[in-house]
């Protein structure tokens, strides 16, 4: 999880959003249409915010992978149906395990999109991939979350054997060049993997910050 800053709400949810709210008021329906909600353009403008990433997972998403998700739970509050800033963009196996707001509030957890990268840090943390917490606030959110699902443990272990991989090769050219240190090239190259368009950038930047890289 990192910051994701919003957007400007997308011009069809601006012209639509008052009629489709009514209409779905007036169904009777328990869900909104999903085909309006996760319309392609609002779809579109929150993979932009988030660098084509779940909001909540980092997991960066293939061609027509994500779900648009609720925030809060329409079941809850059906006003959100279509409130732009209740709309969020998901792993579909973080979405549909989702701890609803009743059994964890959202109060008690990380907001990617209210909580700034400095205060998400001090709540997580991540060994061989896997990731923990020390505190109440960030283990509410792994488990609301399903944050430690075994899919994002893997994924998360196979970019770290890539980022150690690249930085023996670089550790490997040190040596060969009389234990130099890293140059600034060198550094820019294993910093790549903690920019915010980079699946998992929240772990990187953690380890980059151990290893004084950061």
């Amino acid at each position: 999880m990192i910051q994701i800053r919003r957007l400007e709400k997308p011009n069809i949810l601006e012209r639509n959003e008052a009629e489709w709210f009514a209409n779905f008021i007036a169904s009777g329906k328990d869900r909104p249409d999903p085909k309006k909600y996760a319309h392609k353009d609002i779809k579109d403008k929150l993979m932009q915010m988030s660098f084509n990433k779940c909001f909540y997972s980092e997991y960066k998403f293939s061609e027509n992978e994500g779900e648009v998700d609720h925030y809060i739970e329409i079941k809850e509050d059906k006003n959100g149906a279509f409130a732009w800033d209740n709309l969020y963009l998901s792993l579909k196996q973080v979405n549909n395990g989702k701890t609803p707001n009743s059994i964890i509030p959202i109060n008690n957890t990380l907001d990617p999109c209210n909580d700034s990268d400095e205060e998400i840090e001090q709540h997580v943390y991540f060994k061989s991939g896997e990731i923990y917490s020390s505190t109440p606030k960030g283990s509410e959110t792994i488990k609301k979350y399903r944050l430690d699902h075994p899919l994002l443990n893997q994924l998360r272990a196979n970019k770290l054997i890539e980022f150690y991989e690249t930085l023996q090769i670089l550790s490997n050219n040190q040596i060969k060049e009389n234990g130099r240190d890293l140059t600034e090239a060198e550094i820019v190259i294993l910093r790549r993997f903690a920019k915010p368009d980079y699946p998992f950038s929240l772990m990187f930047r953690l380890l980059l910050k151990k290893l004084n890289l950061l």
